[in-house]
């Protein structure tokens, strides 16, 4: 916060990949969609602070895509995104 007062005043939820890389040795993470989070929510804080168009921003963007393609490829995502099944529905009774 001292080296990048600026960031701490314009960044609502800061993070750094130095975050990310803790709370994974911690074994902080309950579920890979909130790994993934942390992840997006990093890459538009870069994008916010430095511009969209900065090369911070570009290589955002490039990592984003790598992350996404991973995690398609290996369909890690897709595997906590599956419903439910469905309750029974509750039969009604007949008059």
């Amino acid at each position: 916060k001292d080296e990048y007062p600026e960031y701490f005043r314009a960044i609502e939820k800061p993070i750094a990949i130095n975050d990310i890389m803790k709370k994974c040795r911690e074994k902080n993470y309950t579920s890979v969609r909130g790994f993934h989070e942390d992840w997006l929510l990093m890459f538009d804080n870069a994008k916010k602070f430095n511009g969209e168009t900065s090369w911070i921003a570009f290589d955002a963007d490039v990592l984003k895509a790598e992350l996404d393609r991973l995690l398609s490829k290996y369909k890690i995502l897709e595997e906590q995104k599956k419903p439910e099944p469905d309750a029974p529905t509750p039969k009604k009774k007949k008059p």
